[in-house]
């Protein structure tokens, strides 16, 4: 277990609790408008996080609490009053299913188009945990699309809800239940078009000083996983900006490929308490994959996209074969970083009826965050092959989905 058990943390604390209740005016019936409860298990959070600091620095992050809880004029206040209603219908049984609870944030479907991040299952002791896939995610949409304070005001929400469903197993419990963040840092391209600087500096560093003064013995691990190459670099960038009671909380997990295909590549951590259940296939667990976690192409049914890395100085082929004329073939792809060049056509598996009716010429598939898509009506049976070259560049590998 990762947390103590309530009831002795409160004998051993009892007395600074009870005199920090006595220092601060208190709503009437000791509850926020949107349903959190400020009694002992409330204020103990906050003694255990802040052991060292005087009461009147404890007091101050419990009054930033309830301002922020109490403005009714706020961003948040929305969305706040709209999870405290779904949790009031089911008090006392907070076990949020597998991506949910949704739709209660304004922008929670816009902003899931770009960033994706889910709720993904449980450790042993029933402590939550979520994944974010900051390497695939299109942070400079998301940050050009929503601006920085409302990209801002959603992680805070995310991390509510983990809160509030901590909160919940806490006091169902009796021992406190912490949650635990797998940060998959795959296909991170921090020089790619779909990269924002300001996601780190500006939208997690904000979120993440709002999040410490509210949600207080929340958070045991933030687990970062798959931080190869250039994705290493944002590990130091992340925790610098982060409050240090949040960055002690990091651990760069040294598995740098935790893939379906791989699942011994599990994170030792993970795997310590029971974690395979906890994470998708991707990630090399046999957990659900939620639908927040997938890319708006691979949504609903669709195809996944497969995604291929090609080296400077070189081509790669896909082949597809067509037994019959007339097929049409949906194309699909994107480049991460400046551009290829891609190219098609139908290539007769017998030479001698080599008769090529179908040619795409080359054409630059460049880093533009769209993904481009085309129908094709191929007129003969044969081989369609597809070219991506990237053999004008010297030095810079390209990825292709």
């Amino acid at each position: 277990m990762l947390g103590g058990k309530v009831s002795d943390l409160l004998e051993e604390h009892g007395e600074r609790i009870s005199r920090l209740k006595s220092s601060i005016d208190l709503p009437d019936g000791g509850i926020t408008p949107d349903g959190i409860e400020l009694d002992d298990v409330f204020f103990l959070r906050y003694v255990l996080s802040n052991k060292d600091k005087e009461d009147e620095k404890i007091l101050e992050k419990i009054q930033f609490n309830l301002d922020y809880r109490m403005e009714t004029d706020s961003p948040q206040s929305t969305w706040l009053m709209s999870l405290g209603k779904e949790m009031r219908s089911i008090h006392g049984s907070t076990y949020y299913p597998v991506g949910s609870p949704t739709n209660h944030h304004p922008l929670e479907a816009a902003i899931s188009e770009h960033l994706f991040s889910a709720y993904t299952g449980d450790l042993r002791d029933g402590e939550p945990v979520s994944v974010v896939r900051v390497g695939i995610s299109d942070l400079n949409t998301l940050i050009s699309e929503h601006g920085k304070d409302a990209v801002t005001d959603f992680l805070v929400y995310e991390k509510e809800k983990v809160f509030r469903t901590c909160d919940a197993r806490t006091r169902e419990s009796g021992s406190i239940v912490k949650a635990v963040t797998v940060m998959d840092l795959s296909d991170l391209n921090p020089f790619g078009k779909r990269f924002s600087r300001d996601f780190i500096t500006k939208c997690i560093a904000k979120s993440s000083s709002i999040a410490s003064k509210l949600y207080p013995q929340m958070q045991v691990y933030t687990v970062v996983i798959n931080a190869s190459g250039s994705a290493s670099m944002l590990y130091g960038l992340i925790t610098s900006v982060m409050p240090k009671s949040s960055a002690d909380k990091f651990i760069k997990c040294g598995v740098k490929g935790a893939t379906e295909s791989n699942n011994g590549a599990l994170c030792p951590f993970l795997d310590m308490y029971d974690g395979l259940s906890a994470v998708p296939a991707f990630l090399g667990g046999t957990g659900e994959m939620p639908e927040g976690l997938l890319p708006p192409s691979e949504r609903d049914g669709r195809v996944p996209m497969s995604k291929i890395k090609i080296k400077a100085r070189s081509k790669r082929m896909i082949k597809i074969h067509i037994d019959e004329a007339g097929t049409e073939v949906k194309f699909e792809s994107k480049v991460d970083g400046h551009h290829v060049i891609v190219s098609a056509e139908v290539i007769s598996p017998t030479r001698e009826n080599f008769n090529m009716q179908f040619n795409m010429p080359p054409t630059q598939l460049r880093d533009t965050n769209d993904l481009v898509s085309v129908t094709w009506t191929i007129p003969e049976t044969g081989n369609l092959v597809v070219t991506f070259d990237n053999s004008f560049s010297k030095l810079t590998s390209k990825t292709v989905w």
